[in-house]
């Protein structure tokens, strides 16, 4: 879980970005001594997510639900 408290996006403390709170996760899973597979998400909620506000009111938002799945390989 990952909280971001209620902020200002200007130096005026004009406009305001609200707190938010989105959960994320990794796993992972040994195929063998060398080789494993991962997953990992973040926003899995899929939370709006405001990161900035600008000028003429347009929201900038963050990363919306994403998900990696991969292959790590460690050489011995």
């Amino acid at each position: 879980m990952r909280h971001v408290g209620a902020q200002f996006e200007d130096d005026q403390n004009q406009r305001k970005l609200r707190s938010a709170t989105t959960f994320d996760a990794f796993g992972s899973l040994p195929l063998s001594s060398t080789v494993e597979v991962f997953a990992r998400g973040q926003n899995l909620l899929d939370k709006t997510v405001k990161a900035g506000i600008g000028g003429d009111g347009s929201i900038e938002r963050a990363t919306p639900r994403t998900v990696w799945i991969g292959i790590r390989y460690r050489d011995r």
